[in-house]
């Protein structure tokens, strides 16, 4: 009778063992993959990356692991895409058009004023064509692009601007873009480029007198402390994008990368539906602040911006002939 159960003793530790030893294993196998971006925690691209986390994680049953690092982290955009190309960070949520320094073409893209349709922004052929020459020289692979950023519009903190005639000489805040640097300039606005991290300092300290951005980043940001006006143009779509290394992405099974893509898919979607919300929402809240909201006819700054357009494109900011063969509209 002691031996049997001295026999079923050893056998329970050996299953045990056995079952530690696998537990050792899988934790061993699982991927960790870090992802970075440069918005705080909680905001919507935080939220879409963490839904990005947790799809990844439930569709590979814990197999890979999504590590995300907001608030600039893992370094300045720049920093973070750089990362990716290099392999030093695997991922970041952010807008395509964030790497317009990899390959000029994407600066047509990202032109203010150029897309009003942004249906026809998101299935351009030829921009699916930049962004793959972009994989293939910087090794920084597309996943999805389909969170659809809530609108754009113009910031200012001393006085309303409701026409190009009261934006002459207005120093405004733009992100270290050509594209937005030159078009607002030829707007008739001084653009400045300032680093995502330090627009608020930058507002509060008079640098510039505004700014160019939706509701809810204004709001998030608490940018909207050191902003009293708003006005609505609407004058560029920005869609998210989930970017991976593509040497590493390769390195993964097709089961994997179904994974990643499907979660890139539907966080993407969550990001738009949340949007949507978030910004409707995030309006009410600036208004009730005391930002005072003003809708004008923007054709003519659309119409102003053609031309600067044009000149963009003779000073070689994207390869000639875009305007002609790209239909924006």
């Amino acid at each position: 009778m002691r031996r049997l159960t001295f026999f079923g003793f050893i056998c329970v530790l050996a299953m045990f063992c056995f079952a530690a030893t696998d537990s050792r294993q899988a934790l061993a196998k699982q991927i960790v993959l870090k992802l970075g971006h440069i918005n705080p925690p909680g905001g919507a691209i935080d939220k879409q990356s963490q839904k990005f986390k947790q799809l990844v994680e439930a569709k590979t049953d814990g197999q890979v692991r999504i590590d995300v690092y907001p608030a600039s982290q893992l370094g300045k955009i720049r920093e973070i895409l750089e990362g990716i190309s290099m392999g030093t960070v695997d991922m970041t949520v952010e807008g395509v058009g964030m790497l317009a320094h990899f390959d000029k073409d994407l600066n047509f893209f990202n032109a203010p004023f150029m897309y009003m349709n942004i249906e026809a922004f998101m299935v351009d052929p030829y921009l699916m064509e930049v962004l793959e020459r972009i994989r293939k020289k910087t090794g920084i692979k597309m996943l999805s692009h389909n969170g659809v950023r809530p609108p754009f519009h113009l910031f200012t903190k001393t006085k309303p601007v409701q026409s190009l005639e009261e934006l002459k000489g207005v120093k405004l805040r733009m992100p270290p873009v050509k594209a937005f640097v030159d078009v607002w300039n030829g707007l008739g606005a001084i653009a400045v480029a300032i680093p995502w991290s330090e627009v608020y300092m930058a507002l509060s300290q008079n640098v510039v007198d505004g700014m160019a951005h939706n509701f809810l980043q204004i709001r998030d940001m608490k940018f909207y402390e050191q902003l009293n006006y708003a006005t609505l143009l609407a004058f560029k779509p920005v869609v998210n994008a989930v970017w991976i290394t593509d040497s590493k992405y390769k390195s993964f099974s097709p089961e994997i990368q179904k994974s990643l893509k499907e979660a890139a898919i539907e966080s993407g979607e969550y990001f738009t539906e949340l949007a949507v919300t978030e910004n409707k929402k995030a309006r009410e809240q600036l208004e009730s602040a005391g930002i005072k909201v003003f809708t004008i006819n923007k054709e003519p700054w659309f119409e102003k911006a053609r031309a600067v357009h044009r000149k963009l494109e003779e000073g070689g900011a994207w390869s000639k002939g875009m305007l002609d063969k790209v239909n924006p509209d």
